[in-house]
């Protein structure tokens, strides 16, 4: 009787397993699994069952396995190795964004839009824990007290490099003008995916603003890394006929230098006092025993030094008697 018991039962177990399908054509996941955002999507899923395991289905190196559906199609580095967060492996995460143009919405599949969910060991806040996380600024350029080079993009810090050359001398530290900042020269939008920011070019696109091209010829060689006709290196004409003033000129206008100037020389050769105009400017008239100072005291001293760099080179005379 027990034999019969146990054959009975071998051939119900036999006969139910043949009547199931097969793996792939039965969905083990919802419909929305794929969806990001869905209350089902698998992402969410994975981060709030910390012990599921894919391998189980799709292989453990998430390749494929017995579901024959590969993981890594859509999450190409998931999961990291221990080399994707050391900065000295050419597997660091830093260098993979890099060679994908600086993408980082693959980071946001799984680390949140903000860069930001609620488990620490997952959230790239930690490490990056400026405004924007690691879309800040700094991620790729530039410093913790300022956006601008030095470093590159390269990681290059020497001011002979292009990507480094006179950020500094124009921005932070600049010692004639406190009206210069990104979009100065590069029209950059604030949104790290602006295409005036990342194109997929890596250059880094000169577009100078109205300030800088008062004169409209203004232009930049990216071969010779040099700058032709940038109002704030003396490209102004001032004309007599435009003047409430005309008694102090002596031509039909006033004029600056308007030197060629090149990127990534440093040396202070190009910013010499009288380097972007005559001192005066030709055209000016200058009268005997008097200075710079006379008439333009809210702007410089009587030794030349600027002491309001928001009034030099801001596309206007600015004159106190």
């Amino acid at each position: 009787m027990k034999i019969l018991i146990f054959i009975f039962g071998a051939f119900l177990l036999f006969y139910g397993c043949s009547e199931k399908q097969s793996v792939l054509d039965v969905s083990t996941h919802p419909t929305e699994w794929a969806e990001r955002g869905n209350v089902n999507f698998h992402g969410s899923y994975v981060i709030e069952n910390k012990s599921i395991s894919c391998q189980s289905c799709h292989g453990e190196l998430l390749d494929g396995g017995s579901s024959n559906t590969s993981c890594i199609s859509c999450h190409a580095l998931y999961p990291h190795n221990i080399e994707f967060s050391l900065m000295s492996s050419n597997q660091f995460h830093g260098q993979f964004i890099k060679e994908n143009n600086w993408d980082m919405s693959a980071c946001q599949t799984c680390h949140g839009n903000s860069f930001n969910l609620p488990s620490t060991e997952k959230s790239c806040v930690s490490c990056h824990t400026s405004p924007g996380g690691p879309t800040a600024c700094h991620t790729c350029h530039g410093s913790l007290t300022n956006n601008a080079p030095p470093r590159d993009l390269e990681g290059n810090v020497g001011t002979d490099s292009t990507g480094v050359g006179a950020h500094q001398i124009h921005m932070g530290s600049s010692q004639f003008t406190e009206n210069m900042n990104c979009n100065s020269c590069h029209g950059v939008e604030y949104d790290f995916y602006a295409e005036s920011h990342i194109d997929g070019d890596d250059q880094a696109e000169i577009t100078f603003d109205t300030l800088a091209s008062l004169s409209g010829n203004q232009s930049y060689n990216s071969e010779n890394l040099t700058c032709s006709n940038i109002y704030c290196h003396g490209d102004f004409t001032f004309l007599t006929d435009n003047s409430d003033y005309d008694w102090a000129y002596i031509d039909s206008s006033m004029v600056g230098n308007n030197p060629d100037v090149i990127w990534n020389v440093t040396d202070g050769s190009q910013i010499e006092c009288g380097s972007c105009h005559g001192l005066p400017p030709s055209g000016h008239r200058l009268f005997s025993g008097q200075n710079c100072a006379n008439c333009h005291s809210d702007v410089v001293d009587e030794d030349l030094k600027i002491i309001d760099k928001i009034l030099h080179i801001n596309g206007e005379i600015n004159y106190d008697f």
